[in-house]
């Protein structure tokens, strides 16, 4: 896995917790209001860098299946003009 593709993902997350734990030092400091929104945009902070983490994860552990095969048949029958049965097996 390539080192580098963790680095946007682990600052926003820093980034994330920091504002965070200052959003709730002033929560419970007194100052409600100011707490309330840096605790809301820490805690959306730590969420995007687990998202991005997650997805180049996602992106570098991918392979393909090297077996395909089919999985499901469709067969359709008219009945009438407008009207049409299918069967899924």
């Amino acid at each position: 896995m390539v080192w580098w593709w963790w680095i946007l993902p682990a600052a926003s997350a820093l980034l994330g917790a920091i504002v965070l734990l200052r959003g709730l030092g002033g929560v419970f400091g007194g100052r409600l209001v100011g707490g309330l929104f840096g605790t809301a945009f820490g805690g959306g902070l730590l969420a995007v860098g687990a998202v991005v983490a997650l997805a180049g994860l996602d992106v570098q552990t991918y392979q393909r299946l090297t077996y395909e095969r089919p999985v499901a048949t469709l067969e359709t029958r008219q009945l009438g003009p407008q009207l049409f049965e299918a069967t899924l097996t």
